[in-house]
């Protein structure tokens, strides 16, 4: 018994330190992947007045992370901030992104160094002595041609000072300048509209001087996830300007304004903000954000959408299925139930796992009932009973819990429990360590089920079916 505790012991303390490691075999000397911090433009703020911050990314050689539209399957960088009493973000501005393409598929991801600004306006209340902690924490997720890493967080901060003028740190400026380089330009170069069809996005792309400035590639990447990542965009030049075909996702609806980043062959990138015409699809993209800076959940579900989910997934309603031969078929009736009961529970006892027992049992039915053909068949009969009324006392348990928690509650239900689950794998562990010899336990049982079952009569065969 002591080396049982032991054991148990230092099960539970392993336990303890997986969880709170989230790797336990990590190497803490590696060089981090990512290097993280924020920056302001200035060293004090004044009350009413704007300041610029920005975060800055720099990852290992060979990974990138994500836009807030990632293309392909991805998670978006997002940003959760905490600012003081009465400071908001005003603006939030993301670099343009790099193409990035695998398996067919358009990804619009970030490498190496780059910095994301966000403006914070400085409430009028603010008083000169006083400190403001900016504080923020980025979350990314890191892949590379080979695989992604699950998402890494970190928390960043920077204290700004208020005062009573706005000096600005020149070293900082220039960083800045260089950070605002990078963002997509405001269009002051194209005309641009977008008409949107069943399939496409349509987006006619006309100089605004009239001199066409000649381009063989372009890509739209629409902010909401609008686009298709998966199919190609095709730019066919026009007498005056071009046409740009993007291919969009159907489940999207575009309302008011198409917005985004035109990607252009002259290795330029601009911001893109028109309406939209026409359209007509079934869901409506939601921009939904912690704060400014997080990106779009993409799809969100409209209220049909739920309605239709909770009628799918509602046990009393009844939805059609179609066979194999392509027809369509109301939700089963007790009589179809019941067949198919009877076909699995036919080819279940076929497996190899289970028919070779079935002749085992046969014969302790012969040898008790000593040959006599009939009450073989009873002996059989009362070993189904064994069986079945094991099955209705299960049933009877599931019922009772439903009633008493409603109908949620499922047979298996208990393995969407982690503690279920946990304790599951800690006794099968023990069991296993059992089975090696380190240790009996419950030797007492074992022989229990055999006794029940060597039962002469026919209440030994009812309890060969219970425990069956």
């Amino acid at each position: 018994m002591k080396r049982l505790l032991t054991l148990l012991f230092s099960i539970a303390a392993l336990a303890g330190y997986s969880q709170a490691q989230f790797d336990p075999f990590a190497d803490d000397s590696a060089p981090k992947k990512t290097e993280a911090s924020v920056i302001s433009e200035v060293t004090s703020t004044t009350p009413g007045e704007t300041f610029s911050v920005a975060i800055k990314l720099k990852h290992a050689e060979g990974w990138h992370a994500y836009y807030k539209n990632p293309g392909g399957p991805g998670l978006a960088l997002t940003f959760d901030w905490k600012l003081p009493e009465g400071y908001k973000i005003k603006n939030f501005y993301w670099p343009t992104p790099h193409l990035y393409n695998s398996y067919d598929t358009n990804f619009y991801v970030y490498e190496g160094e780059y910095y994301l600004i966000a403006d914070i306006s400085t409430p009028a209340s603010a008083k000169s002595g006083d400190k403001a902690d900016i504080k923020v924490t980025p979350t990314w997720q890191l892949c590379d041609e080979k695989g992604c890493d699950p998402p890494t967080s970190e928390d960043l901060s920077v204290s700004i000072a208020v005062a009573d003028s706005l000096p600005i740190d020149s070293t900082q400026s220039a960083l800045f300048k260089q950070a605002k380089s990078a963002l997509p330009s405001e269009n002051d170069v194209w005309n641009i509209s977008a008409e949107i069809t069943a399939a496409n996005i349509v987006l006619t792309i006309t100089p605004k001087d009239g001199n066409i400035d000649q381009f063989t590639t372009a890509h739209y990447i629409d902010d909401s996830g609008a686009s298709d990542p998966a199919k190609k965009q095709i730019l066919t030049p026009t007498s005056d300007g071009y046409t740009l075909i993007v291919p969009r996702m159907a489940d999207f609806t575009i309302e008011g304004n198409l917005t985004g980043i035109l990607l252009t062959g002259d290795h330029k990138s601009y911001l893109l903000n028109v309406p939209a015409s026409g359209g007509s699809a079934t869901a409506s993209p939601t921009n939904s954000t912690k704060n400014s800076g997080h990106g779009a959940l993409n799809g969100a579900p409209t209220e049909a959408d739920i309605a239709a989910a909770a009628k799918l997934y509602d046990a009393d309603t009844k939805i059609n299925f179609v066979l194999l031969d392509g027809t369509k078929e109301k939700s089963h009736n007790l009589a179809t139930a019941l067949g198919f009961i009877f076909i699995g529970g036919f080819l279940l006892n076929l497996m190899p796992c289970v028919f070779p027992v079935l002749g085992i049992k046969v014969m302790g039915f012969a040898q008790q009932a000593g040959s006599e053909p009939k009450k073989i068949k009873i002996h059989g009969l009362v070993f189904m009973a064994g069986l079945v009324i094991s099955m209705w006392v299960l049933a009877g348990i599931i019922y009772t819990l439903i009633f008493a928690f409603g109908k949620d509650v499922n047979w298996g239900e208990q393995l969407t429990s982690p503690i279920f689950l946990a304790a599951m794998i800690m006794l099968l562990y023990l069991f296993g360590l059992n089975m090696a010899g380190l240790f009996e336990i419950g030797t007492s049982l074992t022989g229990a089920g055999g006794e029940l079952q060597a039962k002469k009569g026919y209440s030994g065969s009812f309890f060969s079916g219970v425990l069956t």
